[in-house]
């Protein structure tokens, strides 16, 4: 019998059974094997076929747990030289959690799902065939012991801010924090309300610009506003091309940063005389994410256009 089907088969013949680990409690073929260390605990199975699964159960003390959780994801990713080339925000419970997988540089691709249960992080790797990681990991559970989180859904709330003293508003998660920003030739200061998510950013910059500008000088300030928010990121740029936002004409620049990790996407219109920049800062597994998209077909200018006959 060739080594591979027997391997199979030995699986096939293996009862998958619930066990708890920790506050959770995960389906696997096998019995896990137990180690303590540190105050965390880690349990490991590995199955004839290559299936290979780590939990561990560590205390945590976090005031941002989806940044934690995302930062302990890409730590994984790091700690194979690979990159994370799927993210989704989960939810367990009413606690956060993660979900991505990680495509190392010669290894087989790996997917992990992480948790931040009040003061423990519980943290789930498995490297095998799909049919056998899509079994584990969909059948991870909170313990009824461990009580519920304070979370309605997954990833971040997201609430519409009006731009005052103006008209307009946009979308941007959480509570989204005020700046001050300075542009050359311009008196009045603009603003900048950015939020986080995680390893996630959006920001509005928003100006009013003098009145009387011509149709050029308004084209103008787009393209330069995007080249000076382009230049301050440091990132190389990957495409630059026409873009609406609310109906308005404008202009999105895409650009990489920390070697092709993270993309910048920076998308600008003038509505009247009001110049608006929208930028987010995202993993590049994120880069045509529903979340993302939203955001940048989010805003709503002063005065509605009308519809188009």
């Amino acid at each position: 019998m060739l080594p591979i089907l027997a391997a199979a088969l030995i699986l096939n013949q293996t009862d998958w059974k619930p066990f708890t680990l920790g506050p959770v409690k995960i389906d696997l073929p096998a019995v896990p094997k137990l180690k303590k260390e540190n105050g965390g605990s880690t349990w490991t199975v590995q199955t004839p076929d290559g299936l290979v699964v780590v939990v561990t159960v560590n205390p945590i003390f976090s005031i941002n747990p989806p940044l934690t959780l995302a930062m302990a994801a890409l730590g994984a990713a790091d700690s194979k030289n690979g990159r994370i080339v799927e993210q989704k925000d989960l939810m367990l419970s009413g606690w956060p959690g993660i979900a991505a997988t990680v495509q190392p540089k010669d290894l087989p691709t790996g997917r992990l799902q992480a948790y931040h249960l009040a003061d423990r992080m519980v943290f789930v790797m498995a490297v095998g065939d799909d049919k056998s990681v899509d079994r584990l990991m969909g059948s991870i559970a909170l313990n009824a012991t461990a009580g519920t989180g304070p979370l309605k859904a997954a990833g971040p709330t997201w609430h519409r801010l009006p731009l005052k003293p103006f008209a307009p508003s946009v979308e941007l998660p959480g509570t989204p924090e005020l700046q001050l920003n300075r542009f050359p030739g311009v008196e009045n200061p603009g603003r900048r309300f950015v939020s986080a998510y995680g390893n996630r950013e959006y920001a509005v910059v928003y100006i009013r610009l003098p009145a009387g500008m011509t149709d050029e000088d308004r084209q103008d300030a787009v393209s330069e506003a995007n080249t000076n928010a382009l230049q301050t990121s440091g990132g190389k740029l990957v495409k630059r091309s026409k873009a609406t936002m609310g109906g308005l004409p404008g202009e999105r620049v895409e650009a990489t940063v920390l070697e092709g990790r993270s993309t910048i996407f920076i998308q600008t219109a003038m509505d009247g005389d009001l110049l608006v920049i929208l930028t987010a800062h995202v993993p590049t597994a994120l880069n045509s994410s529903p979340e993302l998209l939203a955001f940048l077909d989010s805003y709503r200018p002063a005065k509605p256009l009308p519809a188009k006959e």
